[in-house]
């Protein structure tokens, strides 16, 4: 029988083919054991390793991990399985039933319920059921809910409570127990995540574990990165007690308060003796666990560039007195904190400190990757070393108010992109030679400095190990088809066009920005379509117009929607709104066709904007929005200066990868370059060139 398959959908009709009725299938799922704890989620990326570290890893209990809901990754299971061993679980599955596509994933928990079926919430409520009576944990922990949860999250965090509820009730799914021989069972409490002020059980991730040898958050950064590369342990846990049987679970300062199971029975492994001619060693790990914990705090707080300037310093020389194992994995996970925070200059120098220092180490790999990633990126260039942006004329709004970055770094394009190939070698050193996102980073890397009969050389080579040029299918390869675009590019009769194509034509005339597509500009212009879809977009067609001159560059676009779902235009506009659940459009834009990073333009019917530069919201440009939305569709116009984008201006010949997208929540996905989806695929994205005239 095909486990996955029946734990996901919740039927039981495969293993009841089995001879002995499904209990050979039972004892293989659980290896005979049972899980003291089951941590329940809707999608892998929600699990708390970290605290799957400190009950399984710290504590020897035997923990689980099960999602029920997928965006359609393929090797989640395989993931999720592999990060929950590495935190210290017992193992994980992933339920591929309840699948939450892109157009719905900001929707009401209503609209996402009706596209999986009218006994959907019965059949997720069995599936949880199913793995409560499978597992028989005492504690099931699942997700947080509040104001920024999305649809599936409260869906699972609703039957999660009816299925606590009902799993020991033998009227409940009786086929459970009279095919599978499992029995009802019911845990004695239901925790889920929580903000601080509402927990009844918090965990200080930063502590050192002696069963760890570390603390949770340094032992499951390795763990969190297989899960996705922006996820990270936090410093703290909060959970808080949602349901209870029994008595005195309110006063449990633990997830396992409560529990009576004895080390090597069925729900915890032994615990191997600690301390015995290893007091040394717990004691340097300590410190250095400590001492990880006051330079996070050093750096991590540092808010202005004299005081983050210090804090590295002190960070650096802090790290040579520490043992060089526990100083790479601080030195890259503090790297990555800072970038997710938008310090990309200190991530930088954390990230180059792992690279040179600490090679030797297989945790400096993330190091190397970044740092290739960030020293090929133009938009990192630009945001390390820009100019503000001219005024435009009078009358027009701008979208955000913050001021420019100005200029706090003087390597110029050519020695930033020299630095990126002189990593090159330790990208191959660690196996990553022929990963696209190296590959893709090198060769715009050369193309900086010139280096375009090298960049070439690359591409064919890769292409020609890969498949071989005449056999490239566009679609079938995303990132194959990033790489066989620069072969298209410079030399259009080798392969087909991997990727859609559109010119950008500089005008005299710039737009007046009111809204309304009626200056010249446009009508001069061939527009796109967005014409990749998901979902019924019949009725919601969607138009984008691009366009530049030496200043700005201008985009317009022009959505179309049924009578009656119009929105009035906004009053007043905040800087990185929230667009969630609004019919909206974004634009990428990655000015030297790495795909790794770029600056991401949204706006919605309303007016309202939000922008961000790869996830990173501290990108605050100043740039120019007008809408004017009606009764059965909305327009808007969008400038934004040459300086917010590239140092280099809009020279005809220049190509950029662009895609532009529109969402409409609960209907569907629309966009220039599939594949379509809410969330940006820049592997996705389409050519862009400027040119002169029209």
């Amino acid at each position: 029988a095909n486990e996955t398959d029946v734990f996901a959908v919740g039927e039981l009709g495969a293993i009841l083919k089995s001879s002995d009725g499904g209990k050979t299938w039972k004892l293989q799922r659980a290896g005979g054991q049972r899980s003291a704890v089951l941590f329940a989620h809707a999608f892998p990326r929600n699990v708390p390793l970290d605290a799957i570290a400190v009950v399984g890893g710290r504590d020897g209990y035997l923990s689980t991990a099960a999602t029920f809901c997928t965006t359609g990754g393929v090797d989640d299971e395989y993931r999720l399985s592999a990060a929950v061993r590495m935190a210290g679980g017992m193992g994980a599955e992933c339920g591929q039933r309840f699948a939450v596509p892109a157009l719905l994933a900001d929707a009401t928990p209503d609209d996402l319920l009706k596209s999986w079926g009218n006994d959907a919430e019965e059949k997720l409520t069995r599936q949880m059921v199913l793995a409560i009576r499978t597992w028989t944990p005492e504690v099931v922990v699942t997700d947080r809910v509040g104001a920024t949860t999305g649809p599936a999250e409260q869906l699972v965090l609703k039957c999660i409570q009816k299925a606590f509820k009902l799993a020991d009730d033998p009227a409940a799914f009786p086929e459970q127990i009279e095919q599978l021989g499992l029995k009802p069972f019911g845990p004695k409490k239901l925790y889920t995540l929580c903000a601080p002020a509402d927990a009844q059980v918090t965990m200080d991730q930063t502590a050192f574990a002696r069963g760890l040898v570390d603390t949770p958050q340094g032992y499951t950064e390795s763990a969190f990165g297989v899960l996705g590369e922006r996820l990270s342990p936090p410093a703290a846990r909060a959970f808080h007690l949602a349901s209870f049987r029994g008595t005195g679970a309110d006063k449990h300062t633990a997830l396992s308060g409560g529990f009576e199971f004895a080390e090597g029975g069925t729900a915890r492994r032994r615990l191997p003796p600690l301390g015995v001619g290893l007091d040394d060693l717990f004691k340097q790990a300590e410190a250095a666990a400590g001492q990880r914990r006051t330079l996070e705090g050093l750096l991590l707080s540092a808010d202005d560039p004299v005081r983050l300037e210090a804090a590295l310093g002190q960070v650096s020389s802090a790290l040579r007195k520490t043992p060089d194992d526990f100083a790479c994995r601080t030195a890259v996970g503090l790297g990555r904190q800072l970038a997710d925070q938008g310090k990309w200059a200190a991530a930088r120098e954390m990230h180059r400190l792992a690279a040179d220092r600490y090679s030797a180490f297989a945790e400096a790999n993330e190091s190397v990757r970044w740092l290739v990633r960030h020293y090929a990126s133009g938009e990192a260039r630009l945001r390390a070393n820009t100019d503000g942006p001219p005024s435009l004329t009078a009358g027009v709004v701008q979208a955000g108010g913050a001021q420019p970055v100005k200029l706090t770094d003087g390597e110029s394009s050519q020695q930033w992109a020299r630095t990126c190939l002189e990593l090159e070698s330790k990208v191959k050193a660690f196996g990553g030679g022929r990963d696209p996102a190296a590959v893709l980073s090198t060769l715009a890397a050369k193309r900086a400095i010139g280096r375009t009969a090298d960049a070439a050389e690359q591409v064919a080579a890769y292409l020609n190990a890969a498949a071989g040029s005449k056999e490239l299918k566009p679609g079938a390869d995303l990132w194959r088809d990033c790489i066989a675009a620069e072969l298209w590019l410079n030399n259009r009769d080798a392969v087909a066009p991997p990727k859609p194509f559109a010119r950008c034509p500089k005008v005299t005339a710039r737009p007046h920005l009111d809204g309304k597509l009626d200056d010249e500009c446009w009508k001069a212009i061939q527009p796109i379509s967005l014409d990749h879809t998901t979902g019924d977009m019949k009725e919601y067609t969607t138009k984008a117009y691009f366009t530049c001159d030496d200043e700005y560059l201008y985009f317009a676009v022009e959505c179309k929607h049924p009578a009656g779902r119009g929105q009035p235009k906004a009053e007043k506009r905040r800087r990185d709104d929230d667009l969630r659940g609004r019919d909206r459009v974004d634009i990428l834009l990655d000015v030297d066709r790495d795909y790794q990073t770029y600056f991401r333009l949204q706006v919605d019917q309303r007016g309202c904007v939000a922008e961000d530069c790869t996830g990173d919201s501290g990108w605050n440009p100043k740039w120019f929005v007008a809408a004017d939305p009606t009764d059965t569709g909305w327009t808007a116009e969008i400038a934004i200066p040459r300086t917010e984008l590239t140092a280099a201006g809009f020279k005809a010949g220049t190509t950029w990868a662009m895609n532009a997208t529109r969402v409409v929540p609960g209907v569907g996905c629309g966009t220039w370059s599939g594949p379509a989806g809410a969330s940006p695929r820049p592997e996705g994205m389409g050519l862009m060139q400027f040119h002169e005239g029209k």
